[in-house]
């Protein structure tokens, strides 16, 4: 990256945090979550996306899928 005083700083990075080699915690990807749900076209209810997540974190027992889909829809 070129700055316009012409000093340049470059990084690298061998794993993204987040890839399976560099996993985020279930804290970081609910807190992520979390943070992006109210960005959205319509931001989806608080209440709802707490209902999501614990659906999500019980995946194998959700009966009906449509659960999760009215979840998330506006």
């Amino acid at each position: 990256m070129a700055l316009k005083d012409g000093r340049t700083h470059a990084i690298t990075l061998d794993v993204v945090y987040g890839h399976p080699a560099n996993p985020m915690s279930r804290e970081a990807h609910v807190e992520k979550f979390r943070r992006n749900w109210v960005c959205g076209t319509v931001p989806l209810d608080e209440a709802k996306g707490e209902r999501l997540i614990g659906l999500v974190d019980d995946l194998e027992a959700v009966a009906d899928i449509r659960e999760l889909i009215e979840l998330v829809l506006a």
